[in-house]
């Protein structure tokens, strides 16, 4: 069976991750300033506040985690045992990974399902009641989400029904083909 590679280098996906990040801040942002006349800051809160948000955050990017692990073993049907949760000690990283290949339709799915409900749907909310707090915490998590836009980026040209899996040490996957 051979194995493709498809990965980046963290430097260069942290380097589109900060150009990308303030563009689409900035993008996510305006319609809220024009339809409600304000914008999500929290700078003039007191350091208890960001404490709170810095908590919020921090155990987002856990929860962020565990939503792959979840669609990955109740979409994707991987087992528990194929599956795992961990942080990276030398980067304080959290991270998902599939000890087994999936279907690309279906790794999409799993790369793609944190955005969606941490990041687009709080962020559709704001805007259909306003709320600058929900709104940040929208923002903030589609931000955190760039990795795997990333991922689903590389993969734009690779068929839904090919298999794929995590690649274990880099950024991006391993596309598996019988040619």
């Amino acid at each position: 069976m051979k194995h493709i590679e498809l990965t980046e280098k963290s430097g260069t996906v942290q380097l589109y991750g900060f150009v990308v990040s303030i563009a689409l801040y900035l993008v996510l942002l305006t319609p809220f300033e024009k339809l409600y006349g304000k914008t999500a800051g929290i700078g003039d809160k007191p350091a208890l506040v960001w404490i709170g948000v810095l908590s919020v955050f921090l155990l987002g990017i856990g929860i962020h985690e565990l939503i792959h692990y979840l669609t990955a073993i109740w979409y994707g049907r991987i087992s528990l045992t194929d599956v795992k949760l961990g942080i990276k000690w030398k980067t304080l990283t959290p991270y998902f990974h599939s000890k087994v290949p999936v279907l690309a339709k279906k790794y999409r799915v799993i790369t793609v399902m944190p955005l969606v409900v941490m990041g687009i749907v709080p962020y559709i909310i704001s805007m259909l009641i306003g709320n600058g707090w929900v709104l940040a915490f929208g923002i903030v998590f589609i931000l955190t989400a760039f990795g795997d836009l990333f991922i689903l980026w590389l993969m734009r040209h690779v068929p839904g029904d090919q298999l794929v899996q995590d690649h274990p040490d880099k950024i991006g996957l391993i596309v598996l083909s019988e040619e």
